[in-house]
């Protein structure tokens, strides 16, 4: 199975901070952001990976990336205009072919092992539970599920619809660029108006991980989260 990773937003959230450099290249403890979601993609059983970031940054990404020893090879996809996150995937049409593949978001830490990805049916999403203590539910697209199936789905709800979200990490089929193609509003079109289209048509399917698994780190204070438990796990994994 192969794997996209996708990093060429703004980071609008983390300004001034991706004034000089992309989000995904902000530090989460000890490495770059889009270090952990590639090695979460490589727990997951798939290291054959295509990089699409914006054509600005293209030698930052390579330059960085050459400092890590991931295990895994690289296909670059710069994009020029950017046009939201699904649409971004267009650029890598030719290169999955036609079998389904894994998506993540360049901005994602995972805490636990991914499945083997390339054993889940697509279309797939991985949902996480997440904890009472928790009030940041609004960032997220929450979901209800029943039978194997995601049957709802709201996206960053102003109140609590779910305490079950939509994570980062995502299989799609090789149909999923002609629905970009045909997707007409003139708006940036976000991973979560491919994944609201399967699950209106009851064929989204979804695995549960473990509460806490999963941060976004797209703002300040999950940056600094993200860092915190990365810190902890390693020096636990020393002890």
């Amino acid at each position: 199975m192969k794997g996209v990773i996708l990093a060429g937003g703004k980071g609008t959230r983390l300004f001034p901070l991706t004034d000089p450099i992309p989000k995904e290249l902000l530090p989460v403890y000890d490495r770059p952001m889009i270090v952990h979601a590639v090695q979460a993609l490589i727990a997951g059983g798939v290291r054959d990976l295509a990089f699409v970031v914006h054509s600005t940054s293209l030698k930052l990404y390579q330059r960085t990336l050459q400092k890590f020893d991931l295990e895994c090879t690289i296909a670059w996809f710069p994009e020029r205009k950017r046009g939201g996150p699904s649409r971004a995937l267009l650029l890598v049409k030719e290169w999955i072919g036609m079998e389904d593949f894994a998506v993540i978001l360049g901005d994602s830490v995972f805490f636990n092992q991914l499945p083997a990805l390339a054993e889940k049916p697509a279309p797939h999403m991985f949902v996480m539970r997440m904890r009472p203590e928790e009030n940041d539910l609004a960032k997220y697209g929450q979901v209800k599920v029943a039978r194997g199936k995601v049957v709802e789905m709201v996206w960053k709800p102003a109140e609590v619809f779910s305490d079950l979200i939509q994570t980062t990490v995502f299989i799609f089929p090789p149909d999923v660029f002609a629905r970009i193609r045909a997707f007409k509003e003139r708006r940036e079109m976000h991973i979560s108006d491919l994944t609201l289209q399967y699950v209106r048509e009851r064929a989204m399917r979804y695995s549960l991980l473990p509460s806490a698994s999963y941060l976004d780190c797209g703002t300040v204070e999950a940056l600094f989260q993200a860092s915190a438990r990365v810190r902890a796990q390693a020096r636990q994994s020393r002890v």
